[in-house]
């Protein structure tokens, strides 16, 4: 493993210097102890504070909305006929197989409209979950959407998501009932993902090279990003413009660049080309990092920062696990669990505006009902 380490000098030195540097790792492990100690304690603090929610699910749907949910659950199948060129998606992951101009419309169409496509239908496959009691029919609707929105996708990422996403909705919808059989569930459904990560790996021919170590460093955990915050931290803080550069981002992603030019852009850019170049001054086009709330937040503010997003991530569970509304319940469950893993993109922006719409909205209504009621 340490021969691993030692390979990932030829072409990100710096991410080389803080995997190996003895000062930040000293300060990653009291991180890691603060953080796990942290949450733990919060976990045993307040789970008696949290609300058992009563689900009543397919009688408060109406027909028409049943409907709207299961057309968007397939609606990348009308994208895909829309697209400039439909044919390339009945090749599975047909960017990780073939050559393409990065400049190409069909190119832009996957990478500018298709995301959005997608991840709303996945909001609403988990949406249909919750809401539509279990039957033979509707685990059929749920599977077919899933597949065609993978095989549209062509990346590992959203199964994994999906994954997340319905062992939550499990776990909250059986809040009093054993979580033995969610446990078994958890099992099968990461064993399949495991599956599905080598066949994807085979047929697309994507980090078959890699050795162990990279391939887990690189989709399962975040330690040398959150290590190459550290080490930015501790050697002249340049990974980002100024401090808070991409949580302003996070929270003003929505504003056209037009409109601010000088606008920061999201964080995995800035940490991918500090791995390579020790400064974020030229991003690295067609390369990135993952990231996750950790690294960012600690690239942003040091040690500030780490406390602060703890701050952060307790402060959402509690409130949507103290909250009688479901989908606050959720979202902020499945926003939490994701930004763990994953950096303030796509999928975690939508599921953070989600949550903030059902907090705002949802939550004051909720709220008005109670009051009108004594």
């Amino acid at each position: 493993m340490f021969n691993d380490v030692n390979s990932l000098g030829t072409h990100t030195k710096y991410l080389y210097n803080a995997l190996t540097d003895e000062n930040t790792a000293y300060l990653y492990n009291l991180f890691a102890i603060f953080v796990m100690v942290g949450l733990t304690s919060t976990a045993q603090k307040f789970a008696h504070k949290r609300v058992n929610i009563m689900f009543q699910r397919t009688k408060a749907i109406n027909s028409f909305y049943r409907l709207c949910i299961v057309l968007l659950m397939f609606a990348p199948v009308a994208a895909v006929i829309l697209a400039p060129t439909p044919e390339i998606y009945t090749n599975f992951s047909y960017f990780y197989t073939h050559s393409y101009n990065p400049l190409a419309v069909e190119y832009l169409y996957h990478r500018l409209v298709m995301p959005y496509i997608i991840y709303l239908s996945f909001l609403s496959i988990l949406v249909y979950y919750y809401l539509i009691k279990g039957s033979t029919s509707k685990n059929i609707i749920m599977l077919l959407s899933s597949v065609i929105c993978i095989w549209i996708d062509g990346k590992r990422g959203l199964l994994a998501f999906l994954i997340v996403g319905i062992l939550l909705v499990d776990f909250i919808k059986n809040q009093t009932q054993s979580n033995w059989k969610l446990v078994k569930k958890g099992a099968l459904l990461s064993c399949v993902f495991i599956a599905y990560f080598a066949v994807y790996s085979m047929f697309t021919t994507k980090n078959t090279d890699d050795s162990f170590y990279e391939t887990y460093d690189a989709y399962f955990s975040r330690e040398s990003e959150v290590k190459l915050s550290i080490y930015s931290r501790l050697n002249g803080a340049d990974m980002l413009p100024y401090d808070g550069a991409t949580l302003l981002y996070d929270i003003t992603c929505y504003i056209p660049r037009f409109l601010w030019e000088d606008k920061p852009y999201g964080f995995f850019n800035y940490l991918t080309a500090y791995a390579y170049n020790g400064h974020a001054e030229t991003f690295m086009e067609g390369s990135n990092f993952q990231v996750n709330i950790w690294s960012e937040y600690i690239a942003n503010f040091g040690l500030l920062g780490c406390i602060l997003s703890l701050l952060f991530i307790i402060g959402i569970v509690r409130v949507s696990e103290r909250s009688n509304v479901a989908m606050l319940n959720i979202s902020g469950s499945v926003f939490v669990l994701i930004y763990l893993f994953f950096g303030f993109e796509l999928i975690v922006m939508v599921l953070f505006y989600a949550w903030l719409y059902f907090f705002v909205f949802k939550r004051k209504s909720s709220l008005h009902r109670t009051r009108t009621t004594y």
